[in-house]
C-alpha cells in the first residue's frame, strides 16, 4: 500500500500499519510517501522489502539520486506526535535501513521485444 498525499500517507501509517507488519519511508528527513507491506515482518522475503524500498524511494524527493536512503520498522512502531502537520509520522527504534536505486515494477512483458 502506498500513501500519495500527506492524507493518504498518514492513513497508511496511523490507521492501516499494525502490529509486525513492514512499513517504509525514505531515510534523513527525505519526503516522500508512505509505503505498507500488510504482512509479518518476519514472513517477508528480503527481495521483498528491497522491492518496496524501491517503491518507497521513487515516490520521494530522492528519486534523483544514484542510491536513495529508506528506512523501515514495524507497523506499531510508527507514531503520530501530536500537533505536527498531516503526514507527519515518527519511528520508534529500532529502524532498519537499506540503500536502493529507486524504481517502479514492470508491467508484465514490457520487457519483452516483440
Amino acid at each position: 500500500v502506498v500513501g500519495r498525499s500527506s492524507k493518504k500517507n498518514e492513513f497508511v501509517s496511523i490507521k492501516l500499519a499494525k502490529g509486525d507488519m513492514v512499513w517504509f519511508h525514505t531515510d534523513n528527513r527525505i519526503p516522500g510517501s508512505h509505503v505498507l507491506i500488510r504482512a509479518p515482518m518476519d514472513s517477508v522475503a528480503f527481495e521483498d522489502i528491497e522491492f518496496a524500498a524501491k517503491i518507497a524511494a521513487w515516490h520521494s524527493k530522492g528519486k534523483d539520486m544514484y542510491e536513495t536512503p529508506v528506512m523501515y520498522c514495524k507497523g506499531h512502531q510508527v507514531r503520530k506526535p501530536k500537533g505536527t502537520p498531516t503526514g507527519t509520522v515518527s519511528t520508534l527504534p529500532p529502524t532498519y535501513s537499506i540503500m536502493v536505486k529507486a524504481g517502479l515494477p514492470s508491467e508484465e512483458g514490457s520487457d519483452e521485444e516483440e
